[in-house]
């Protein structure tokens, strides 16, 4: 008899398994990496998305005869923290229907951008303005 006991792991099999359980790791981290990304992305697009909502809830309150000029434009940048969104808004006359503007947002970011649009016809508020 060689006198070796064979109660133990060798060289080889303990690397293997090292090995094994490097792979199944790195895996996993890489998995909860992209989920990371993901949610990052997920929630500057519901902020990009509330503040595109916030825009356009504000546009019917300017002068009807400034919201239909024919391509009327806007942009600018939100003020902190959320300054690392930019926005742009455009005003256009619907072909074909005199008493509607379209009005469309564009909220971006440096990885995306969320667009919104609506259509808006004119307010008491804003004819009264104008026979003043």
């Amino acid at each position: 008899m060689c006198g070796r006991s064979s109660a133990g792991f060798t060289l080889v099999e303990v690397a293997a398994a090292l090995a094994v359980a490097g792979l199944v790791l790195a895996g996993a981290l890489g998995a909860a990496a992209a989920d990371a990304r993901a949610s990052r992305g997920a929630a500057a697009t519901v902020e990009a998305s509330a503040l595109a909502e916030d825009l356009l809830f504000r546009t019917p309150f300017l002068r009807w005869d400034s919201l239909t000029a024919f391509g009327t434009q806007g942009e600018g940048r939100f003020a902190a923290p959320l300054d690392r969104y930019r926005w742009s808004i455009e005003t256009a006359p619907v072909p074909g229907e005199p008493e509607l503007v379209e009005a469309t947002v564009v909220v971006a970011w440096t990885d995306g951008s969320f667009t919104a649009s609506t259509r808006y016809g004119p307010s008491p508020l804003t004819r009264a303005e104008e026979a003043e």
